[in-house]
């Protein structure tokens, strides 16, 4: 069909237009640890250089160099790694540890009717799983939440009372109250410094991407981008600690930006019964072991982190829908606010006793 309609030399364009694209594809998505290209990465590209290049019209007499030819058909992520590539990067210059995720919804006759076969009750069974597992990450979402606000605040009593107590062993001590004032300043300094030094220390230490609010990143992931170690249990106890730290030393930060990332690692690990950092891997929750499911409970995990951090539940749902989320559906909807009214009310019964 291709040949016939690109004219005699359909062969060549054909054989031409295959090799970019494979060539593209290796240079932009790195082999994995399989071994080969999956068709799915294949795919797109492919699809999108064959429509242009049998449209004599569209390449026009002289042909199409490979960088327009890459912008015309609506592939220019992959073009600005062809121009990285051709500037003299080489190979380097491509980071092979960040990935995309299989975020592509298969439209395949013989996919649907594999789901069409797919008996009623075990639908019903995997329905129910979702909002099972929603509630759970909303729940443990709000446990953590509670646990840092009360923990913070011992953290300020604690440092208060060791100020306190400074100043008053120096006003016992020299009879100065500039001396008390000195000493209470230089032991609070001293208490920031090292609640500074350990929330420093984690995120350089143990885990990197827990640095920052973790917004970004949690945006990234929901857009399709596979950030290296965003969701092991190290980058959460990295940020649990981190946070309770920095807001303890009285920087001008607060919890409600890692809060997000937290509920998305919740989410992650919840759902996929299954922690890396941890080395343990259950038999349960097999069947949500992929990208599109994963992909979902971490937008409820965001969701409920915004509902834990602001009281917020249906604030959270939008910034979940609005903001962070690429992909969204109407069941999507309900299930990750019934995540975020789980979080705030096991927040709320918590502060309440």
């Amino acid at each position: 069909e291709f040949g016939s309609e690109a004219g005699g030399g359909g062969a060549d364009e054909l054989s031409r237009l295959l090799s970019l694209a494979v060539e593209l594809c290796g240079a932009v998505a790195p082999k994995q640890q399989d071994g080969g290209l999956t068709i799915r990465k294949l795919e797109p590209v492919l699809g999108a250089l064959l429509k242009l290049g049998a449209d004599p019209a569209a390449r026009g007499e002289g042909g199409l160099d490979t960088l327009d030819l890459l912008v015309r058909c609506g592939a220019p992520w992959v073009a600005w790694a062809h121009l990285g590539l051709e500037a003299g990067g080489g190979a380097g210059s491509v980071r092979e540890d960040i990935q995309a995720l299989d975020y592509d919804i298969d439209e395949s006759t013989l996919f649907h009717q594999e789901l069409l076969r797919q008996p009623l009750e075990y639908r019903r069974r995997l329905n129910l799983y979702r909002w099972l597992i929603c509630g759970a990450v909303g729940c443990g979402t709000g446990v953590l939440a509670f646990a840092i606000d009360c923990i913070c605040e011992q953290l300020f009593d604690v440092k208060f009372s060791v100020a306190a107590h400074a100043m008053t062993l120096a006003l016992r001590g020299s009879g100065s109250s500039a001396a008390a004032w000195v000493a209470g300043l230089a032991t609070m300094s001293a208490i920031n410094l090292l609640f500074v030094s350990v929330a420093v220390g984690l995120v350089v230490c143990v885990s990197p991407v827990a640095g920052g609010s973790g917004i970004p990143e949690v945006k990234a992931y929901l857009q399709g981008v596979k950030v290296p170690r965003m969701l092991r249990f190290d980058a959460l106890l990295a940020k649990s600690v981190g946070v309770l730290c920095a807001v303890a030393s009285g920087l001008v930060v607060g919890k409600e930006g890692p809060m997000i990332h937290i509920g998305a690692i919740i989410a992650a690990g919840v759902s996929q019964g299954s922690s890396k950092s941890l080395n343990v891997r259950t038999m349960w929750l097999k069947s949500f072991r992929n990208d599109h499911d994963k992909r979902d409970f971490v937008s409820a995990g965001a969701a409920a982190g915004v509902a834990a951090a602001f009281g917020a539940p249906i604030g959270g749902t939008l910034f979940a829908m609005e903001e962070a989320a690429t992909y969204w559906s109407q069941p999507l909807t309900w299930r990750t606010f019934f995540c975020a009214l789980c979080s705030t009310f096991t927040l709320n019964i918590l502060l309440s006793s």
